[in-house]
């Protein structure tokens, strides 16, 4: 019965931890997204882009 209980909560455990890293990764590929979108101008090459993004940009990352 015990060990039963104890896979349960290890399977929900792994599911949440997904759910958690998934979201965290969205979070970040937003971040990065509205600041390629906001400095995009007509015209600019994404060498240009990239570089303001290494310039400038959050770096962003999860633990």
């Amino acid at each position: 019965m015990y060990s039963v209980n104890y896979n349960i909560i290890l399977l929900l455990s792994d599911q949440i931890l997904k759910s958690l890293k998934e979201k965290a990764i969205d979070a970040c590929k937003k971040i990065v997204n509205e600041f390629l979108n906001e400095n995009y101008r007509p015209g600019m090459t994404s060498g240009e882009l990239l570089a303001q993004y290494s310039l400038y940009g959050e770096d962003p990352f999860f633990i």
